[in-house]
Order: C-alpha cells, then structure tokens, then sequence
C-alpha cells in the first residue's frame, strides 16, 4: 500500500513540476516554519509568494491519499 501511495504521489509531483517548466513558473526559495511552509516563486518574471498552514497540508495530504488509494474520504470515520 505504502508503494502505491509513492509511486502516485512521485507520478503527481513529476507531471506537476513538467507543468511548471512549460508554464515558466520558477520556486527560488521554500522556507519551513512554526506556522507552515512559505515558498518565493517567479512567474512572467514577477515575484510572488505562498503560504500554507500546517492544518491544511495535512488535510491535502490525507486527501490525497485516499485518492490514491480510491477511497472516499467521506468514509474516513467507517475506517477507524
């Protein structure tokens, strides 16, 4: 199970980095903090910035799991 949830999750992230190479976006800095994960990119040659919570990449990456795994995620409390 782990394997598949790897191999979906490198699938996604290749695909997403091709995606940004075609679209010119570039990530030059990605910064770890109390609060999240703060990213500096360029696009069309002007800077912008990211931020995101912890709470919420927690619930992406739970989402996204159960995607992988083709399950619904409105079932999670029938799996505990």
């Amino acid at each position: 199970m782990i394997d598949h949830l790897q191999s979906a999750a490198l699938k996604e992230l290749t695909e997403a980095r091709k995606s940004m190479r075609e679209r010119g976006l570039k990530v030059y800095e990605n910064r770890k903090t109390k609060l999240g994960v703060e990213v500096g990119f360029l696009c069309r040659g002007y800077h912008h910035k990211l931020s995101m919570l912890w709470g919420l990449i927690e619930a992406e990456i739970e989402q996204k799991s159960f995607s992988y795994l083709g399950l619904n995620i409105e079932e999670k409390v029938a799996l505990k």
